[in-house]
């Protein structure tokens, strides 16, 4: 008869590709949760914030302002009367941005003849020192200079004039509306407060939707894990990479609505603390470090206590023939190792003798 010839079965839970498939699926079933989570918040109906346009307007300095943006109505502008008072000021912005945009190119033409002026100056001190030293020939013809320092100076004070003039009459339009400014930021921020507690409402509805959604596949991929577990099945390494993924939606789920729930003062006033508390900051800084170091040290020293512990050892040497004290190669006729010594079996505490017609033998209970 031929030598019959196998593979004796390693104690890797999978192979390599089997390890980079599973990552795929791993990073697949999370790319597939991000996709179902931009679907359910589509379900409620979110509801639309106040035009952001009014907040600039309001809080911005007009005297600056060199275009309008596009006053982008909604249902709640309309039910707090935002687009009536936006239309009723908006004549008074169009005509405060145009005069700031003449302003702005006549500041821009003052610039340019201020400039001018002075390379002029600094030419015509030349020209000066040319006499001084009684040259023949004036390389500079001295009054055509004069001539455009002259011209260049009565420019620029009549720009100066023109900007004074349009700034007094925006300043004149910004004082009419100045009231109705007021009025229009009191009924934003009504209007805010609003959307605040509809948008309140609306997150509450998607962060149920996702947690119906994840929450069951959590469950579901837990039991299912220690099911297989249990009975130490070899599909256990895909329970695992499944409720990895789970697990990581499931964990995103929890902390978006944490980060919402808790008000962003409250996070605002904790970095302030730590920031100017060198002490706590140093507490932090270091303590994370060492809570890292203490984690990922203690999850490699469980991993090698497992795979190294005696017990361990002694039973992978065994799968491989080999002999738990000194690796030597076996095979199953011997009870001693011939090299070490190692007893290798052990008469059974709960054996009975059993006679044959040929023999007696030894039976374990």
């Amino acid at each position: 008869m031929g030598t019959v010839e196998y593979e004796e079965v390693s104690e890797k839970k999978t192979s390599k590709l089997g390890y980079l498939l599973l990552t795929i699926m791993v990073i697949f079933i999370i790319i597939a949760g991000q996709t179902v989570f931009r679907d359910l918040r589509r379900i409620p109906e979110r509801p639309d914030r106040p035009t952001f346009c009014v907040h600039i307007v309001t809080d911005a300095n007009l005297k600056d302002i060199m275009h309008l943006p596009a006053f982008n109505v909604t249902e709640i502008d309309k039910k707090f009367g935002l687009d009536k008072k936006i239309d009723k000021i908006k004549p008074a912005l169009e005509e405060i941005v145009d005069l700031n945009v003449k302003i702005n190119d006549i500041n821009n033409q003052i610039y340019l003849k201020e400039e001018q002026l002075k390379n002029i100056r600094e030419t015509y001190g030349l020209s000066l020192l040319e006499t001084i030293a009684e040259e023949e020939k004036a390389l500079i013809d001295k009054p055509d200079i004069r001539d455009s320092i002259i011209s260049l100076r009565s420019d620029i004070v009549s720009l100066n004039q023109q900007v004074r003039a349009y700034g007094r009459q925006r300043d004149v339009k910004i004082s009419n509306i100045e009231t109705e400014l007021v009025l229009l930021r009191q009924l934003y921020d009504e209007a805010y407060v609003y959307y605040q507690d509809k948008h309140d409402g609306y997150e509450l509805k998607v962060f149920i939707l996702l947690i119906l959604f994840v929450l069951p596949l959590f469950l579901v991929s837990i039991y299912l894990y220690l099911k297989f577990k249990r009975i130490n099945s070899p599909y256990t390494i895909i329970l695992t990479a499944v409720l990895t993924a789970v697990s990581i939606l499931f964990i995103q789920v929890v902390l978006l609505a944490l980060f919402k729930v808790l008000p962003a003062e409250w996070l605002e006033r904790i970095f302030e603390v730590f920031r100017h508390v060198p002490f706590l900051r140093f507490i932090v800084y270091y303590g994370s470090v060492i809570l890292i170091i203490v984690i990922f040290g203690g999850i490699v020293f469980y991993i090698q206590k497992k795979v190294f512990s005696a017990k361990s050892i002694v039973m992978r040497r065994l799968k491989n023939n080999k002999c738990p004290g000194c690796s030597l190669e076996l095979n199953g006729m011997y009870n001693i190792c011939p090299m070490c010594g190692y007893k290798l079996k052990e008469k059974c505490s709960g054996s009975i003798s059993v006679a044959t017609s040929h023999k007696s033998s030894e039976v374990c209970f």
